[in-house]
């Protein structure tokens, strides 16, 4: 009677124990899953990056198709050298695209977007830009990159599409603030002539800055994020904003410039791979499957299940380090990597070892 109670208590521990380590893997898989798409998700897209205007090659800055598919669109923004190379957007209000993409639908990342108070043709003297700032780089997260010295020297350049107009950015200033800085969060209210006392707060406040005198702005843009660390604080980028002549020339980037926005977000660098996570959690599982612990490892006694356990256990040490060696979580997230194959051809082995000596009576 004692042993019968013992094997039913036994079988639903291992029950309880097979259910719970399900349910943590597929919640650990969705959270993992939802991260990525978020970040991922937040960097422009191959088929959003098809409405952008080839102004560099002398394509005429026309936003029809895009205007088509959002008539809240009202230009381009690309900062070379980063990921900033998005639509802009303008809402009804000010929190209108904070969590809503270029389609209008849900997202986390939001929207690079214009301020409401803002002229939409960008014919003010003062222009004011948002977007959010995430850690993987993607909308305004590589602000950050610019209280470095040495990138803010080497990255001080971008351009501005709006409708029949192009604008050169030529960055002068970083500057770190609060979010309630009237100065600065005074949309529309800002003109030309205010343009020295918005200059002397720039110089008390920036991170970084090459001094500029307020004849020689044209019209200003400035891209505010969220600063790491501080609850209300702002890092806001400053760029004068120099019209062009029609037909464009060319940008004058260099071709580290050039390549940067087609890598940055889309390619395999400075990614780790999901899919590498899962195959190393998988196989640690064929090594201590929890549900069937003792049943596994109770007959070590015999030849081939110690050589399967020996086998499994070296399997997984290898595939945590090479997990180690490839994968830096904290890079954003990708799929799959070069590694992937290898990581599932370590599952497949340790799957094929546990089968073949293990489960074979």
């Amino acid at each position: 009677m004692l042993d019968k109670i013992g094997r039913v208590g036994d079988s639903i521990v291992s029950i309880v124990s097979g259910l719970l380590a399900a349910v943590l893997i597929l919640y650990s898989g969705y959270v993992i899953w939802d991260s990525f798409y978020t970040q991922r998700s937040a960097f422009s897209s191959w088929e959003l990056m098809q409405f952008r205007p080839n102004v560099e090659e002398g394509e005429e800055p026309s936003f029809t198709d895009l205007i088509a598919v959002n008539p809240d669109v009202r230009g381009w923004l690309t900062i070379y050298g980063t990921n900033i190379d998005y639509p802009l957007l303008q809402g009804k209000d000010d929190l209108d695209y904070i969590n809503k993409d270029v389609y209008g639908k849900f997202s986390l990342s939001g929207s690079i977007y214009l301020a409401t108070d803002n002229a939409s043709d960008f014919t003010d003297d003062y222009n004011l830009v948002y977007g959010h700032h995430m850690d993987n780089g993607a909308m305004f997260g590589d602000i950050d990159q610019f209280t470095d010295k040495s990138f803010f020297q080497n990255n001080r350049t971008g351009i501005l599409i709006t409708s029949g107009q192009v604008y050169d950015l030529n960055i002068f200033a970083c500057v770190e603030t609060d979010a309630y800085e009237p100065l600065i969060y005074n949309a529309g209210g800002i003109t030309g002539d205010d343009f020295p006392r918005l200059l002397n707060f720039i110089e008390e406040h920036a991170l970084q800055q090459i001094p500029m005198d307020a004849s020689d702005l044209h019209k200003l843009v400035a891209l505010s994020t969220c600063a790491d660390g501080l609850t209300n604080g702002r890092t806001v980028l400053f760029a004068d904003m120099t019209p062009r002549q029609l037909p464009l020339p060319e940008t004058g980037k260099t071709e580290t410039q050039k390549a940067a926005p087609e890598v940055q977000g889309h390619g395999d660098g400075g990614y780790w791979a999901v899919m590498n996570l899962i195959c190393l959690i998988l196989t640690a599982y064929l090594f201590l499957p929890l549900h069937l612990l003792r049943e596994k490892y109770v007959r070590l006694r015999t030849k081939k299940v110690l050589i399967a356990g020996i086998l499994e256990a070296l399997i997984v040490l290898v595939a945590i380090c090479l997990f180690l060696r490839t994968e830096n979580i904290h890079n954003p997230l990708t799929l799959v990597d070069w590694f992937t194959p290898v990581m599932i051809g370590l599952l497949a082995v340790s799957w094929l070892v546990d089968v073949r000596l293990v489960r074979r009576k």
